[in-house]
């Protein structure tokens, strides 16, 4: 199942512009568009695997950490980690380890 960008940031506690703006760094991935067509002025859906980073990632800038280090940390990153940032319980979704 997928979601579209509008529907991604609203769950993610983002603006749609930060959303295009992880998109297009790389940190986040949208599904492939049927046409294969990317780019600005393109309706994208969001894979369910997206969405905890997203939550992640989001939650991670909020305390102040860098976009990429949020990333970094919610797509790869120790769980304990983000713990110990968050506080609390991180979305499912984030396992490996990243170095500080």
């Amino acid at each position: 199942m997928s979601i579209p960008s509008f529907a991604m940031a609203d769950q993610c506690g983002i603006t749609y512009r930060v959303l295009n703006y992880w998109t297009k760094q790389g940190y986040l991935h949208p599904e492939p568009s049927a046409d294969g067509r990317s780019g600005t002025g393109i309706h994208q859906s969001w894979p369910d695997s997206e969405i905890p980073i997203c939550r992640n990632m989001g939650r991670l800038v909020a305390e102040g950490l860098t976009v990429a280090r949020s990333a970094a940390i919610a797509r790869y990153g120790d769980p304990g980690k983000v713990l110990e940032v968050l506080g609390s319980q991180p979305e499912s979704g984030a396992s490996g380890a990243v170095a500080d």
